[in-house]
């Protein structure tokens, strides 16, 4: 059931999501864990609803503790998307030691989460913010160790990947709106987009990734 105002419009935007974050810095750890999530999603980061968060502006000094880290080892298999629609800070994904992923990542900016909720622009809503624009990208970076696979499953969005040797990503790849080849120890950055492999190898995800 839909239900009206601010406040149920962003309780709907996070509903069924196995691990939230909300404006705020977290080091979360997985350890041959098994997490399911009915809406799909695994980890959301977002904006706090309210004033108590840790909002962070684009002028703001940030030091190196600020932001989300997910680490995956021991075999976990996570199975639905990420989205790190927090864009006030960076998330960073590690596979390590037999861990998978499979599904989306989901990278958003000031823009993506405006959008989200421009119904309610002018509702008052406390997190609907930085309305005069906020230029920083601080993105998402992946990296894939040895033994680890990240199978993509539609379309992802991302600004940094390293493939090390002997891990495994099921998708194809373009940097900067470039086709590429994913070399095993190489770190890429920019705008990194992945597409799910249909049968054929073909690119057969549904277009642009989406919030």
């Amino acid at each position: 059931m839909k239900r009206a105002g601010q406040t149920w419009a962003w309780i709907e935007h996070t509903l069924g999501s196995a691990i939230l974050v909300r404006s705020d810095s977290a080091i979360i750890k997985l350890t041959n864990a098994d997490i399911q999530s009915w809406s799909g999603v695994i980890l959301q980061s977002i904006l706090n609803a309210d004033d108590h968060g840790n909002f962070i502006g684009a002028d703001d000094t940030v030091s190196d503790w600020i932001g989300i880290w997910l680490e995956a080892d021991g075999g976990t298999a996570l199975v639905g998307d990420i989205r790190h629609e927090d864009y006030q800070r960076a998330m960073h994904i590690t596979l390590s030691d037999g861990a998978s992923l499979t599904g989306d990542i989901f990278t958003g900016t000031v823009d993506d989460w405006h959008a989200a909720f421009a119904d309610y622009a002018d509702s008052g809503a406390n997190y609907y913010r930085d309305t005069n624009g906020y230029d920083k990208i601080w993105g998402t970076d992946v990296t894939l160790n040895e033994g680890t696979v990240w199978t993509v499953t539609d379309v992802s969005n991302i600004t940094e990947l390293t493939v090390m040797p002997g891990a495994a990503l099921n998708a194809v790849v373009t940097v900067d709106g470039t086709a590429t080849e994913i070399e095993p120890g190489v770190t890429y950055t920019g705008d990194i987009r992945l597409t799910a492999v249909s049968a054929s190898g073909e690119a057969s995800g549904g277009g642009e990734a989406s919030f």
